[in-house]
């Protein structure tokens, strides 16, 4: 289970991904996103989600071999077009404030709602948080932003 505080005015805001059953303390205003277990509790806001189980221990080939030929196309059409990407895996504050920037620029154009640069934060100083970029000919053209509890993503 992974949890961590967002904001603390007025109510005191925990988010828990990825709770798999264990005891919660009462009296916060708690948000479960990703749980493994289901949230029998009536007064709790749940996010559902699908999620995928890769075993990444596999060799490169076995897991490029198991992704549907369709997405391998992709790959290789991107790696042909010289796609690079960049994994951050231990951000620092200063990459955070650029993520969001950057994404808030972009949601402006796209009339989407901006990241939360204080969510961010709360999930970075947990060292919870992960994000990729993708680029060409050194243009930003995508962004994946990923919590991670060490075991799930």
């Amino acid at each position: 289970m992974l949890e961590f505080f967002t904001h603390s005015f007025p109510l005191k805001r925990k988010e828990i991904w990825f709770y798999n059953g264990e005891t919660v303390k009462p009296g916060t205003y708690t948000v479960f996103s990703a749980a493994r277990k289901p949230i029998t509790k009536g007064n709790v806001f749940y996010e559902e989600y699908q999620t995928s189980v890769i075993d990444l221990q596999k060799d490169k080939d076995a897991l490029f071999k198991e992704i549907h030929p369709t997405y391998r196309y992709d790959i290789r059409s991107a790696e042909k077009q010289q796609v690079r990407h960049n994994c951050i895996t231990d951000p620092r504050i200063e990459d955070c404030h650029a993520l969001v920037k950057d994404y808030n620029e972009f949601a402006k154009e796209k009339d989407l709602d901006n990241l939360n640069l204080n969510w961010l934060l709360s999930v970075q100083k947990k060292g919870a948080l992960r994000f990729s970029r993708v680029f060409v000919d050194e243009k930003w053209i995508a962004t994946h932003i990923y919590i991670s509890d060490g075991v799930t993503v």
